[in-house]
């Protein structure tokens, strides 16, 4: 029942330009879109805790279990379903596969990455 309130705060996390794709915790390549984990579970934490939501998850695994859930992630990889991808240093990092990147850009096109 969170998923809608899951993939709206990552959406106002973008709008409100907390999220920028490789300039935050959401990362893009020509593959997808991810969500450095679990660097951006305490956003998504404080996102919901500073809205006052009811049942809102306070900790990663749980975060990433309910967005698994909700399909907002792809179920894959290893602890926690992340896999690893490089970020803007170069550095081998954790994240979860966001499974359908156009729920959080209207125009997201992977070519552009």
């Amino acid at each position: 029942h969170l998923g809608p309130y899951l993939i709206g705060a990552i959406r106002a996390l973008v709008e409100q330009g907390n999220w920028k794709p490789n300039a935050s915790w959401l990362k893009a390549d020509r593959h997808g879109l991810y969500l450095q984990w679990p660097q951006a579970a305490k956003d998504l934490v404080d996102f919901g805790r500073a809205r006052g939501y009811a049942a809102w998850p306070n900790d990663a695994p749980t975060l990433a279990a309910l967005l698994k859930a909700a399909g907002i992630v792809k179920e894959e990889g290893a602890e926690l379903g992340t896999i690893e991808i490089v970020d803007e240093s170069g550095e081998i990092v954790p994240a979860l596969k966001i499974a359908n990147p156009l729920a959080v850009f209207d125009d997201f096109d992977p070519a552009d990455y």
